[in-house]
């Protein structure tokens, strides 16, 4: 609780980001430095992750950015505005590993009306992202 300039104490709502790290290839990838930032830039998570992470975050807007050694970072703009929010940074390897060049990408999905996905998850197709071909993904 946060008090206001009325002295009256204030609920600061909250929202649950999941943040899932992946290869562009689905992959499995090595563990990175996964951070996030407030609006203002001040840093409200930092950590080691390898697959995904589940944080709890006032309502807002924040910056998401996952660095590792070899792979392509990859930074992106997230709102809270929900319980529950769910972000997929895709990456793989930088172009100086494998001399390939790899555009990276992120997907958000917006559901509504918000809905659990406690019938067994949600199908998600990436479509549209030119050369590269992408299968459907299952995440609950």
């Amino acid at each position: 609780m946060v008090s206001s300039a009325s002295g009256q104490a204030e609920v600061v709502r909250t929202g649950t980001l999941t943040i899932r790290i992946t290869s562009l290839f689905g992959g499995r990838l090595p563990e990175g430095s996964l951070s996030i930032n407030s609006k203002n830039g001040a840093t409200v998570f930092s950590g080691i992750v390898k697959d995904e992470v589940i944080v709890r975050l006032a309502y807002g807007d924040y910056t998401v950015g996952f660095t590792s050694k070899f792979l392509t970072d990859i930074h992106r703009k997230v709102t809270v505005d929900q319980q529950d929010c769910f972000v997929v940074l895709a990456t793989d390897m930088a172009e100086v590993v494998l001399d390939i060049p790899h555009d990276p990408v992120s997907v958000s999905v917006r559901v509504q009306p918000s809905e659990g996905c406690a019938s067994g998850g949600l199908w998600v197709k990436l479509s549209g992202c030119g050369k590269n071909e992408f299968n459907p993904q299952l995440y609950s």
